[in-house]
């Protein structure tokens, strides 16, 4: 998203401005929705097939920059399915908040 949105004070975006084109928006997805990535080296076929992720969002490169819900590691990758409807990292800021206020409570 970096660059890509519309100036009202220079009526173009700065992407516009420094590329000479309009911007391509259709790798934007939601931020913070459950992402699903290929595990491309499965150590047997009874490894899970794909991992579970939250989207934080998009590499200049075409990659997808995710965040493994299992590991907590950041992921790069381009192999990748999103459900926009579902937002598995609000549980743990859910209860991480409800924790906090029964420790100030």
């Amino acid at each position: 998203m970096k660059n890509r949105l519309y100036n009202n004070a220079l009526k173009y975006s700065t992407y516009e401005k420094l590329k000479g084109k309009t911007p391509k928006l259709n790798r934007i997805r939601v931020f913070g929705c459950a992402a699903f990535v290929l595990n491309q080296n499965p150590k047997s076929k009874a490894n899970a097939k794909a991992s579970t992720a939250i989207h934080l969002g998009c590499d200049d490169h075409g990659a997808y920059r995710l965040e493994d819900l299992i590991t907590g590691k950041t992921i790069y990758s381009r192999h990748v399915t999103f459900d926009e409807e579902s937002f598995p990292g609000w549980r743990r800021v859910i209860l991480q908040a409800e924790v906090n206020l029964e420790t100030i409570s």
